[in-house]
C-alpha cells in the first residue's frame, strides 16, 4: 500500500522535471502506482510527456491503459527518453540492473524511485518455513531476531562450524521447530537441545531477575513434546541452573537464549561458551530489546560475561560471534 505522501512526493518530482524540460517519461512497471501516476498526468493534460510503459513480467506485457500498451524491456533501445519512473518497490534494484544493461550508457536519463521495501528481508526458504509453522515463533525481543537466527544457522552450517544447537527457553516450541526445519532444509543433521522449566519462571532471590509474566509461561509439556517429536529435538525439562550440565561433552555451534532474566542467562552462558568453537554464534532475544525493559537482567548478564571475551557483536543486534 503506497502512502498518499509518497505518491505526492513522486508525482511532484515528475512535475518538477517536466517544468525543467524533461518531457519524455518512461514508466517501468504496470502497477496500480503506475496507473495512478499516469492518470494524474493525463488529467493535467500532460499525456504528451509520456513515452510509454515497460514491464519485465510477461503477464503484464500487452496490457493497456489509456493509449499506452505495456512493452517488453527489449523495446527500450528504440525509445527516446529523458526520465525513467520505476513503479516497482521491492523489485526496484532488479529493474535498475535490467535498465542499466539494456539502455545506452551514453544517454543521460533522470531516474525516479519510490518506496523503500527493497531494504526489507526477502528469502523464499525463510518465508516458506514461517508459513509452514502451526505454532509461530515468539522470538521477537527485537524486530530482526528470527531473521538473525535464520542467518546464523546458515552461517554455522555452510561454514561447517562443528556442534549442535541449543535453545534456552522453549516456551511453546515455535522457535524450536523453526530452527529444526531450517537445519533440515539446509541438509544438516545438527540436533537441538531445548531447555525450559515447563512450569513457569523459577523463584530467584537475585534482584536482577526482574521479568515474570504469566503470558510468557507455558506448562503443557506434552503438547510441546508431541509438536517437536518429528524432529531431532531433545527437550530438557527443569530449572536451567540444575539441568545445563546435560550438555557435558557436547559441542555447540549455535545457541539461542530467551531466558528473560539474569541468573539463567549467566549460568547457561558460562557453561555453553566453553562448548562453543571459534565461529560459533550466541543469539540473545533480550540483549537489544527496547520494548521489554524488565528483561534487562538478561542483557546485564551478557555484558558482564562477554566483557573480557573475544567475541564480535554489531550494535542493535543480539548476535555474538566467537572469534
Amino acid at each position: 500500500m503506497v502512502s498518499d505522501d509518497e505518491f505526492v512526493r513522486v508525482r511532484d518530482e515528475i512535475l518538477k522535471l517536466i517544468v525543467e524540460g524533461n518531457k519524455k517519461l518512461l514508466f517501468w512497471g504496470f502497477t496500480p502506482f503506475c496507473i495512478n501516476l499516469i492518470s494524474n498526468l493525463v488529467n493535467m493534460g500532460l499525456d504528451n510527456c509520456i513515452v510509454g510503459i515497460i514491464d519485465h513480467k510477461n503477464n503484464k506485457q500487452g496490457c493497456k491503459v489509456y493509449n499506452y500498451v505495456v512493452l517488453p524491456p527489449s523495446e527500450i533501445k528504440k525509445l527516446d527518453i529523458d526520465t525513467l519512473v520505476i513503479c516497482y518497490d521491492e523489485e526496484k534494484e532488479d529493474v535498475l540492473e535490467l535498465f542499466y544493461n539494456l539502455y545506452s550508457k551514453n544517454r543521460k536519463v533522470e531516474i525516479i524511485l519510490y518506496g523503500n521495501k527493497n531494504y526489507e528481508f526477502s528469502d523464499s526458504l525463510f518465508q516458506e518455513i514461517i508459513d509452514s509453522l502451526p505454532v509461530k515463533s515468539k522470538a521477537g525481543g527485537y524486530p530482526f531476531m528470527l531473521i538473525h537466527i535464520y542467518q546464523s544457522l546458515i552461517h554455522v552450517i555452510k561454514n561447517n562450524i562443528p556442534g549442535d544447537v541449543v535453545e534456552i527457553g522453549t516456551f511453546q516450541g515455535g522457535t524450536t521447530v523453526f530452527m529444526a526445519k531450517v537445519i533440515k532444509a539446509l541438509g544438516s543433521d545438527k540436533k537441538i537441545f531445548s531447555f525450559d522449566t515447563f512450569s513457569g519462571y523459577p523463584e530467584s532471590k537475585n534482584p536482577l531477575d526482574l521479568f515474570k509474566d504469566k503470558k510468557c509461561e507455558f506448562s503443557d509439556y506434552d503438547f510441546v513434546k508431541n509438536y517437536c517429536k518429528p524432529y531431532k529435538i531433545e527437550l530438557i525439562r527443569g530449572n536451567i541452573v540444575e539441568t545445563i550440565n546435560t550438555l557435558k561433552g557436547e559441542k555447540i555451534s549455535f545457541s539461542f537464549f530467551d531466558t528473560d532474566n539474569y541468573t539463567p542467562t549467566k549460568i547457561a552462558l558460562k557453561y555453553i561458551f566453553d562448548l562453543t568453537p571459534k565461529g560459533g554464534i550466541f543469539a540473545f532475544d533480550h540483549y537489544y530489546s527496547k520494548d521489554w525493559i524488565k528483561t534487562i537482567g538478561e542483557r546485564i548478564a551478557i555484558k558482564k560475561f562477554f566483557k573480557d571475551k573475544n567475541v564480535f557483536n554489531l550494535q542493535g543486534t543480539g548476535i555474538f560471534i566467537k572469534l
